[in-house]
């Protein structure tokens, strides 16, 4: 889509929106919402972006995931991840957020800022091995049996369960600490 067309997308929906918002009425939503907020973003409107969020009825991030990226895009790093950590709700996904906040930091290379602040939970899975191989993959700098052993440091009372991990990574000193350490790991 040029930045044209954009443009025009989200003329025909930014005043619809602006009412909707302006005259919220419980259980009411504008299905042009995305569509207008992703047009804004595209047409380059970044700002426009940001004021409209400001009248939204209340904070919720499918909605302000788009000021978080208008402020990246306007080169805000600093502003773009607090805008995000201020949109954390109940109802909203933390992995998500720590996701965004992750790809912003890592596109302007401050990798080791995002590995310390959002590595696992953006990378989190239902399995260690799984997680640990996606951290892998995103921070090749960094060494793996560090990696491994800031992962077990992480999850406090769930050491043993990164033993899989450590084996399938071919990690043998984090594998003997962990058997040395943890009871509930086989002892071969």
């Amino acid at each position: 889509m040029t930045r044209e067309l954009a443009s025009i997308w989200a003329d025909n929906l930014v005043d619809l929106l602006r009412a909707n918002w302006s005259d919220h009425k419980p259980g009411s939503y504008f299905q042009g919402t995305p569509v207008c907020l992703s047009s804004l973003l595209a047409a380059g409107r970044y700002q426009e972006i940001l004021d409209l969020l400001e009248k939204a009825p209340f904070v919720w991030w499918e909605e302000r995931r788009w000021g978080v990226r208008a402020l990246a895009a306007m080169g805000k790093t600093d502003d773009a991840l607090r805008y995000a950590e201020a949109s954390r709700g109940r109802n909203d996904n933390p992995a998500i957020i720590a996701r965004t906040c992750e790809e912003i930091l890592l596109s302007v290379g401050r990798s080791a800022e995002a590995y310390e602040r959002y590595a696992l939970e953006s990378n989190r899975s239902t399995s260690n091995s799984f997680t640990y191989r996606s951290i892998v993959r995103k921070y090749p700098e960094r060494e793996r049996a560090q990696i491994l052993r800031d992962l077990i440091a992480a999850t406090p009372g769930d050491e043993g369960k990164w033993f899989a991990a450590a084996k399938e990574a071919g990690q043998r000193e984090v594998r003997a600490s962990l058997r040395t350490n943890h009871r509930a790991i086989p002892r071969r």
